[in-house]
């Protein structure tokens, strides 16, 4: 769902921020998305006759996630 074009309208007002040491709280749904339709879960993969092949399976969007939260913690961010 989301807000139709909130980044947009906000992006002049955002500043670039380091993570290290600060407390994060993760959106449930938003990073399942992310994770779900980054480019690691999606990326083509070799051989697919069919969009039903893309879809990443169980195992990929859990490695991915793992990933993700410990790239988080690797920059000094605590969730």
């Amino acid at each position: 769902m989301g807000i139709p074009h909130l980044i947009t309208s906000l992006e002049s007002f955002a500043e670039s921020q380091s993570l290290a040491g600060q407390d994060v709280i993760i959106d449930g749904p938003a990073f399942a998305y992310h994770v779900y339709h980054s480019s690691m879960c999606m990326g083509a993969k070799a051989g697919v006759r069919g969009a039903f092949e893309v879809v990443p399976s169980y195992h990929e969007i859990s490695t991915v996630a793992i990933e993700w939260l410990r790239a988080l913690e690797r920059h000094g961010a605590s969730m």
